[in-house]
Formats: structure tokens, C-alpha cells, sequence
């Protein structure tokens, strides 16, 4: 099984979903993208990428993550990674 990386901005909003993919226990990992951590130099890590970053971030003073969820999209497109709901998403 591969390990799922959930890219997000907002933990009210991927609650439930860590809630449930504990329950199924999948192997997975919150990418929380309100500060852009990421070394975009670096190879991605091999998994399925599941992009819940909204675009309404800004009004949770998190105005930078849309472009930064943009940004670490291009680079897993550009490693050829499976993202679910990529940059068409934002």
C-alpha cells in the first residue's frame, strides 16, 4: 500500500479525513502548507498526493498556501506523482 500525503491548510477541514484513514489504518501523512516547509530541490517521496487546500485560505491567514499548493503540485506533476485533485482544483 502506498502511504497517501494529504496537502492541506486547514486542520477543521482534514479532521475527519485523519479520523477515517485511521480507522481503514492507511499508512498516510498531513502536509500542512500554511508556512511552504517543503524543499521543492529535493525527490518527492513515492505515494498518492490528495491536495485539500482551498483557495479561500486568505481568510484564515493562511494567504500564501494556494500559490505554495501550486507550486508543490508542479513539482509532483513534474516527478510524475499521483495527485488527486491537482492544480485545476485551486
Amino acid at each position: 500500500m502506498k502511504k497517501i500525503y494529504v496537502i492541506h491548510e486547514n486542520d477543521e477541514w482534514t479532521n475527519h479525513l485523519v479520523k477515517r484513514l485511521e480507522e481503514l489504518s492507511l499508512p498516510f501523512e498531513l502536509w500542512h502548507l500554511d508556512k511552504g516547509l517543503l524543499d521543492l530541490t529535493s525527490v518527492p517521496p513515492e505515494g498518492v498526493f490528495y491536495n485539500r487546500v482551498s483557495a479561500s485560505s486568505h481568510t484564515r491567514n493562511h494567504q500564501y498556501a494556494p500559490c505554495f499548493a501550486d507550486s508543490v503540485i508542479t513539482w509532483l506533476d513534474s516527478h510524475n506523482r499521483t495527485i488527486i485533485n491537482g492544480a485545476r482544483a485551486l
